[in-house]
């Protein structure tokens, strides 16, 4: 069963989050975040590479909004007031609070964006009608998104209420690390051997920036002492 993954954001960075999953014929974006360090189109996931016309709806099963972090939401209003998206949404990861956290979130971006005198993407009213939009999926519930697609929530470590002790119960091995702090953000399955993999990439990405430093710091130290004999 092949899997395709097209990253519009986030892909070696942190910030609009969105990223497109084709499996069997089912297209599902995870996502719809934006950029806090660009204030011009970079902002925002290009959705040109999903369709030319402009027709959405038919582009994508649905939608998943893993949480309501603006890297993950701050689009969102935009994509289905603006661009027209009508089709499925759903919020997951503590579905609730998500669904109840998110408009605030969006709309405090939203005055942010008035205060510095930007140019507003989406009005209260956009993101109000937005919601009405969404489906909040408890956690372990499972949705029927058509005949041939479910999606079920599970726990995601991350936010508040964000335990991972589901995991152990859909994974065949849980990395050691991930399995000490209980928290399990990415799970996928071996080729080799078709289980299913836990592991957590934040602590990864952490592990990878701190040694990056010290590799910057050595060579600062290194250069010190060589050109001008400081100890």
């Amino acid at each position: 069963m092949a899997i395709e993954c097209l990253v519009l954001g986030a892909g070696q960075e942190v910030g609009k989050s969105c990223v497109v999953v084709t499996i069997n014929g089912k297209r599902i974006m995870f996502d719809c975040g934006m950029h806090m360090g660009y204030l011009d189109h970079r902002r925002y996931p290009d959705f040109s590479r999903i369709s030319k016309s402009g027709d959405f709806d038919n582009a994508f099963s649905c939608i998943i909004i893993t949480h309501f972090h603006l890297d993950h939401i701050g689009f969102l209003p935009y994509f289905t007031e603006v661009c027209g998206y009508n089709g499925p949404i759903y919020m997951t990861l503590s579905s609730y609070p998500t669904k109840a956290l998110a408009p605030l979130m969006l709309d405090d971006y939203r005055k942010v964006m008035v205060r510095r005198g930007e140019e507003q993407q989406f009005t209260n009213e956009n993101i109000l009608n937005c919601m009405k939009k969404v489906t909040a999926v408890d956690i372990k519930q499972t949705v029927q998104v058509d005949k041939d697609l479910q999606i079920r929530a599970y726990y995601a470590g991350h936010l508040y209420h964000s335990s991972q002790r589901d995991y152990p119960s859909i994974c065949d091995e849980v990395d050691p690390v991930a399995k000490s702090i209980e928290a399990v953000n990415c799970v996928i399955r071996r080729q080799n051997d078709g289980k299913l993999y836990g592991s957590n990439r934040d602590y990864v990405g952490a592990i990878s920036a701190i040694e990056d430093s010290l590799r910057g710091f050595l060579l600062y130290f290194l250069l010190d002492v060589t050109l001008y004999g400081h100890v």
